[in-house]
């Protein structure tokens, strides 16, 4: 296995003086790209981390996740990406292994 260490300023084209890995990431992934939040959930629904403006269906997201990747395993298929349209926002679900991602995307009736 080899690893590359790549500073973190050359892959986001960002100075990264005075500010922290955190901050660098919320400005690239939640502004550049219309991003209202994001949220990662355990197997059980728990959050593990958060950033931007998200909602506290945690494990809702999580169970809707995981019926969808039961269903397309019965199909012998990888888990699918879930997309739930509201009229303020889109939120896309995603499950990696035993993991939940949620991605939050205003919507043009939904920016602020």
């Amino acid at each position: 296995i080899i690893f590359i260490i790549i500073p973190l300023s050359r892959l986001v084209g960002l100075s990264t003086a005075g500010l922290t890995m955190n901050s660098v990431l919320d400005e690239k992934l939640l502004v550049d790209h219309g991003i209202s939040g994001i949220i990662c959930n355990d197997a059980d629904g728990l959050c593990l981390g958060a950033a931007g403006v998200v909602t506290d269906n945690s494990g809702s997201y999580a169970a809707v996740a995981d019926g969808a990747a039961l269903l397309a395993a019965q199909a012998g298929e990888p888990p699918p990406v879930v997309l739930i349209e509201t009229d303020k926002r889109n939120i896309i679900l995603k499950k990696y292994n035993k993991l939940t991602v949620a991605v939050y995307k205003d919507t043009e009736g939904g920016r602020r």
